[in-house]
């Protein structure tokens, strides 16, 4: 199972002691910057999403390449 934090620019998540937990149930990649298009593809490896900021855009294009959300 894989987690992707999206755009966690300040290292919020990646600092806090709830990750190291987190980290020991599902696989953890965070991403330290907004989501560009050509990035778009790597998020088909995600069955989470976590996001930090209220100007990450989760539209139709964005979920239409996360097809193993759980």
């Amino acid at each position: 199972m894989k987690l992707i934090v999206l755009n966690d620019h300040e290292g919020e998540l990646a600092r806090a002691p709830a990750m190291a937990r987190i980290k020991e149930m599902v696989q953890v990649e965070i991403w330290d910057r907004p989501v560009p298009a050509s990035d778009l593809p790597q998020l088909q490896r995600a069955n989470f999403l976590l996001t930090l900021r209220e100007r990450t855009q989760i539209d139709t294009q964005l979920l239409d390449h996360c097809q193993n959300l759980e």
